[in-house]
């Protein structure tokens, strides 16, 4: 699919609520690596940015971490008559 390199940028931040509670959010944005013409629907790598928030306890013995990722929808479109 001659995948080309990227530069991908990350910004996140941690917020201690109190020393139980941690609350995390985060954005990323790398530009699709697939050059148009070798798109293809059986392999749909085109999402670009993605936001992400997540959540810690810390339950002294133990530690509970949950996170949740959303990938935006991205379009594109493949004018390579060959494809």
């Amino acid at each position: 699919m001659n995948w080309e390199d990227q530069w991908v940028y990350a910004v996140g931040m941690e917020y201690g609520l109190n020393p139980v509670h941690t609350v995390r959010a985060g954005f990323n944005y790398g530009k699709n690596p697939v050059p148009e013409m070798y798109l293809s629907p059986l392999f749909p790598a085109t999402v670009e940015k993605h936001v992400t928030l997540g959540y810690g306890a810390d339950l002294g013995a133990w530690n509970l971490d949950l996170a949740w990722e959303h990938g935006f929808e991205a379009s594109f479109t493949n004018d390579n008559q060959d494809q």
